[in-house]
């Protein structure tokens, strides 16, 4: 059946694309699921297809990617592995299996032939690690004799799975189990703003690449949803160079009409720190910044901030942002200056940062770095 993946760009519009298509699902009678990572997504989905005027809500089921993988994958068939039922899940951000650095002895996979309850659950029994969930769901999948995906398959006419740039690792081993079922499977995301990961050290696929050529392999056919309705173009075109040659096509800006109160300030500029509180008290901008951490005499500014990764899914008139080392040396036109990174994830928030911001994008530059700029240079 139909397997397609819709990479789209930020501010695409991706919500209201999977509520829209959802509702025309359910109203033809068919059962829907949609999966998606963050509880944010969950209730504007929700939203988004309520305010559609659905007739049949109820065809429409909206999940967590744990919450799935324990109730329609892990319990309906646990019982080929673990006897007891497992009610609930432990949310863990670092391998529960480590402690000091070591690993903790009795937590193997496998003793004695037999899977091992320590490696999966907690010492209770009846909670599952989210660390290891997608590895369990795997394995109970072959165990059954894909029984948990033919179960699926019986229930649902369509799967929407959102935010799959977080998944890695074991989930590509689910997702594997899923492309067999005989129903369509659409898969969206934008490997831009991969900055949260369902574990936390996973294994292959990890890096965006890899997450791309795997879809390839289980035969996705790519959609790209290359448009903006939040930024205007020339925010666009920067944000565009900050993954430039990784075969993203060119977003082009849906905003006709600048409001007029945002007219005389718009585009991108670089901010001069001796010239920060004129600029704070002339556009009023939200300040973008890595962490509470970074340029700490903004925390006495009375003034809207918000950390990179919580900016996700947001957008704002105007930001200011505070740049890491890294993304200095990218606007003083080091275009390869995130290459040297262990992974994609300090790019892909730049590249967050910088697709928040409707009419203008301001940078904060030391004084005396500011005739290493290539960004026009705001005077005051």
């Amino acid at each position: 059946m139909a397997k397609k993946l819709l990479i789209a760009s930020a501010g695409a519009g991706k919500t209201h694309r999977i509520a829209e298509e959802c509702c025309q699902l359910a109203n033809d009678n068919k059962r829907v699921l949609i999966i998606t990572y963050t509880e944010n997504n969950q209730k504007e989905i929700i939203s988004k297809y309520k305010s559609m005027g659905i007739s049949k809500p109820k065809n429409i089921i909206v999940k967590g990617w744990y919450t799935f993988l324990l109730e329609d994958l892990i319990r309906p068939y646990q019982v080929f592995i673990f006897s007891e039922r497992i009610n609930n899940i432990n949310f863990t951000t670092i391998n529960p299996h480590i402690k000091n650095g070591r690993t903790i002895p009795g937590t193997a996979e496998k003793i004695n032939g037999k899977f091992n309850s320590r490696h999966f659950l907690t010492s209770c029994k009846t909670k599952a690690h989210t660390e290891f969930l997608s590895k369990l769901a795997t394995r109970i999948c072959t165990t059954s004799s894909k029984k948990s995906i033919l179960r699926l398959e019986s229930i649902y006419q369509h799967v929407f799975i959102d935010e799959v740039q977080d998944l890695a690792g074991w989930d590509f081993n689910v997702l594997k189990d899923m492309v067999k079922m005989k129903i369509p499977i659409t898969c969206v995301g934008d490997f831009r703003q991969t900055i949260y990961s369902t574990t936390s050290n996973p294994k292959m696929p990890s890096t965006n690449q890899q997450k791309l050529d795997e879809f390839s392999r289980l035969k996705f056919t790519t959609e790209h949803m290359s448009i903006s309705r939040r930024c205007i173009q020339s925010i666009c075109n920067f944000s565009d160079t900050i993954h430039k040659g990784e075969g993203y096509d060119e977003t082009k800006s849906l905003v006709d009409n600048v409001p007029l109160e945002f007219q005389d300030h718009q585009g991108i500029f670089v901010i001069p720190k001796s010239k920060q509180q004129k600029y704070i008290d002339t556009y009023s901008p939200v300040i973008l910044r890595n962490s509470i951490n970074s340029a700490k005499d903004l925390n006495l500014i009375p003034i809207k901030k918000v950390n990179f990764g919580a900016s996700k899914g947001l957008g704002f008139n105007r930001i200011l942002v505070v740049p890491t080392k890294n993304i200095s040396n990218f606007i003083y036109g080091d275009l390869n200056a995130f290459d040297k990174g262990s992974s994609d994830k300090a790019k892909n928030n730049f590249y967050v940062a910088s697709t928040r911001s409707r009419y203008s994008l301001a940078f904060l530059v030391e004084d005396n770095d500011l005739e290493k700029c290539r960004l026009p240079i705001w005077g005051g």
